[in-house]
C-alpha cells in the first residue's frame, strides 16, 4: 500500500528533477535561452521559427556527427504550474519516455552510442516550460489519470558537444507545431507519447540540418577568435 507523499516531500524530490523554466519562449532572434545559456560564437542556420538550429565553427577540422551518445533528458516545469500535485515518480517517468523516445528517433539518422566513446558526440536535451495541472477536485496524491500538460510556451532544447574537447558545436530549439502561447493544459497522459514523438522526430531532423550545414561550412580562418 503507498502512503500519501506529504507536499513538501514532493517538491524537494521534484526540484531535483526539475530546472527552473527558461525564457525560450522569446522569439527576439537572442542566442540565449535559460536552459542553453548564451549562444555566442553561434550561427542559425535554419529559417523556421519554430524549429531553430545552431552550428559553431571551428579553425580546424572537426569529425562529422555520427554517432551519438544520449543522456537522459531534463524537463522543466513552466511558472505558473501546480507544482503541489506532482508526483516525482510520475516526472521520472516522463523523462524515461521523453529519452527513449528521442533515442528512437534520433537512430533513424545517426548510430546510438550506449555509453560516451572517444568517436561520439554527446546530446543533452531538456523539455522546457511544460505547464502543469490537474482536473478533478483536490486529493493528497494526484493520480496519473487526472494528470493535465499544456505544450503552448515549451520547447524541446538540445546541445550536441565534440568528442575529444567537449566543446559545444549544435543547438537546437524546436516547438511543438501548435505552440501558441496558451498556458492552456488539454493534453491528458494518453496523449504525451504522440507529443513527444513530433517533438523528436523535429529534433532529429535539427541535428541532421545541423550536421550537413556543419560539412557545408569551411573552418573558420585561425586569425578569427572561436
Amino acid at each position: 500500500m503507498k502512503h500519501p507523499i506529504p507536499p513538501f516531500l514532493a517538491l524537494a524530490a521534484v526540484a531535483l528533477t526539475l530546472l527552473a523554466a527558461c525564457s525560450s519562449r522569446d522569439e527576439t532572434p537572442v542566442l540565449t535561452t535559460g536552459w542553453l545559456g548564451t549562444l555566442a560564437g553561434f550561427e542559425r542556420v535554419s529559417e523556421e521559427v519554430a524549429s531553430r538550429v545552431y552550428v559553431r565553427r571551428s579553425d580546424k577540422e572537426m569529425p562529422s556527427i555520427a554517432t551519438i551518445y544520449i543522456e537522459q533528458v531534463t524537463i522543466s516545469v513552466a511558472p505558473g504550474s501546480n507544482l503541489a500535485i506532482i508526483n516525482p515518480d510520475h516526472i521520472a517517468e516522463l523523462r524515461q519516455m521523453l529519452t527513449e523516445t528521442i533515442r528512437k528517433a534520433v537512430g533513424v539518422k545517426f548510430r546510438i552510442a550506449t555509453e560516451r566513446t572517444r568517436d561520439s558526440h554527446m546530446l543533452r536535451a531538456a523539455l522546457t516550460n511544460v505547464i502543469v495541472d490537474r482536473t478533478g477536485g483536490f486529493a493528497e496524491i494526484t493520480p496519473q489519470s487526472a494528470l493535465r500538460f499544456g505544450f503552448g510556451i515549451a520547447a524541446l532544447e538540445s546541445v550536441i558537444r565534440e568528442p575529444g574537447t567537449n566543446a559545444r558545436r549544435v543547438a537546437t530549439v524546436g516547438r511543438p507545431s501548435d505552440a501558441n502561447g496558451s498556458r492552456k493544459t488539454p493534453d491528458s497522459w494518453p496523449d504525451i507519447p504522440k507529443r513527444l514523438t513530433s517533438l523528436a522526430d523535429q529534433l532529429a531532423d535539427q541535428i541532421a540540418a545541423a550536421r550537413d550545414a556543419l560539412a557545408a561550412t569551411p573552418p573558420k580562418p585561425s586569425g578569427e577568435k572561436r
